[in-house]
């Protein structure tokens, strides 16, 4: 979903606050303790201290990283083929019990978001019930029934899918592309929205999908300029391929320097020096418009969402704040071609990773993203928020509490903030294929395949009524 920093951070400080919790909770019998916690950065604090019982250690396991790289290399042969979904066993296994729906009556002293002209938000709060699922990681364990079901099972109305199906600008890979065909046609069947999510860059020096592109240079056959046509080649070969894709998120945290680098530039910092936000801003702007040339030049009359924000250095930082002040200032001044932001994008998207329980700090930093569209004359725009969660790093004690703090963060999306259309749950499953990812509602087909709390909960929240226990497969222990 290349690293995330904050991700892997977020990982570690969450072992941090169960350690905490279980020191504080020594000597206090049935006494629920209070762990403490960062947000999902390299810089950002925690303002909220979840309640997490002190019975269980925490895991001491490193923490994860999640989200695959950019880059997809080609891919020759399919996936074998997983074996046919056999019924559950008749005794299910022990789950924690799922919190109930509305954590809370509390009502916040919140300054309501500003609507559109007409007095309405452009949000259909009936795919509220997000999540993502990370095809391009999964696709070898998983089958799309599999998924489906499960996705149907929930209750989700909404699904961000990774797509990774091309090796570079203008290569798809067969068996990804079909088995995506599969995929979408069946969650439409079932009237739940589809999201495509598409990542990476071909630049010259490199070649293929990286996180790598040219510093800007709007010299004729400059490399950035070649960048930005294979960027909308890309969109196109998309959109003519899948007619059917009716929302694109055209990147992925494109204010977050492993997303978005210059050549040459390094994680450790030995490298070529990161793009200021400026910079990548207006970058930023000249890819959304060739992806939205692209995607209309294939005939896709298909919603445009920008690339989702990342809360770099916290949801009260300004890494997101400015991003989106200067890509409308990019286009307010005319230096990508046009002035008109639906040449751009139709919709905003950002990630609210907050490492404690939502309260109304969390709120408002929300509705501080907002107010900053509104103020650029795009009041009432629709918003997804297609990343949010929390990893618990198979601490079972420490899932049953973010449940709680998941189901609260619906609840205020609902009650506060009607310009968002979906809050996507990262992530359907965990995944330990490229780093210990267990931000999951369900466990992977290798730990069983069966919900967790978070995963019960999510069901219990959106109303689904299918077995989250039909693909459960038991672990035994071999003597």
């Amino acid at each position: 979903m290349s690293t995330f920093k904050y991700r892997r951070v977020l990982a570690l400080v969450m072992a941090i606050c169960l350690l905490a919790a279980v020191i504080a909770g020594c000597g206090q019998e049935n006494t629920p303790t209070e762990p403490d916690g960062t947000k999902p950065s390299e810089t950002q604090t925690a303002t909220e201290k979840p309640t997490v019982p002190p019975e269980t250690e925490p895991p001491t396991t490193e923490p994860p990283e999640t989200e695959p790289p950019a880059t997809e290399p080609p891919a020759t042969e399919p996936p074998a083929t997983e074996p046919p979904a056999t019924e559950p066993p008749a005794t299910k296994p022990p789950a924690t019990e799922p919190p109930a729906t509305e954590p809370s009556d509390n009502v916040l002293d919140i300054v309501m978001p500003t609507p559109g002209a007409d007095g309405t938000f452009q949000a259909d709060t009936e795919f509220i019930f997000g999540v993502g699922y990370v095809e391009d990681q999964m696709n070898n364990r998983v089958q799309v029934d599999q998924a489906v079901y499960l996705i149907r099972a929930m209750g989700i109305r909404s699904v961000r899918i990774w797509t990774g199906c091309m090796s570079d600008s203008r290569t798809l890979i067969p068996w990804r592309v079909e088995r995506l065909h599969d995929l979408i046609g069946k969650l439409q069947d079932a009237d739940i929205q589809v999201i495509f999510n598409v990542c990476g860059f071909e630049s010259p020096q490199m070649g293929g999908l990286t996180t790598w592109i040219p510093a800007r240079d709007l010299t004729d056959g400059s490399d950035y300029l070649t960048a930005v046509s294979n960027f909308e080649t890309m969109f196109f070969t998309l959109a003519a391929e899948f007619p059917e894709v009716r929302y694109w998120e055209v990147g992925n945290e494109w204010n977050h320097n492993p997303f978005m680098h210059p050549i040459g530039w390094k994680e450790d910092g030995t490298g070529t020096p990161s793009f200021t936000m400026k910079e990548k801003a207006y970058i930023s702007a000249d890819l959304m418009r060739a992806a939205t040339k692209g995607i209309r030049d294939a005939g896709n009359t298909g919603l445009i969402i920008s690339p989702a924000m990342a809360p770099a250095d916290g949801m009260d930082g300004v890494a997101m704040s400015d991003w989106l002040d200067y890509v409308y200032e990019a286009i307010e001044s005319g230096a990508c071609g046009t002035t008109n932001p639906r040449d751009f994008f139709e919709a905003l998207s950002w990630h609210p990773y907050f490492v404690a329980e939502p309260d109304q700090e969390w709120v408002e930093n929300n509705n501080r993203l907002y107010r900053i569209a509104v103020d650029h004359g795009d009041a009432g725009i629709k918003v997804f928020l297609t990343e949010y969660g929390f990893p618990d790093n198979g601490n079972s004690r420490a899932d049953a509490v973010q449940a709680e703090w998941m189901v609260k963060a619906y609840t205020l999306v609902r009650r506060y903030m009607p310009y968002v259309e979906s809050l996507h749950y990262y992530r359907l499953f965990t995944d330990t294929s490229r780093g210990a990812d267990t931000y999951g509602l369900i466990n992977q087909p290798e730990d069983g395949f069966g919900p967790k709390a978070k995963g019960l909960a999510y069901q219990k929240m959106a109303g689904g009524q299918g077995d989250l226990y039909r693909f459960y497969m038991p672990l035994y222990e071999e003597d």
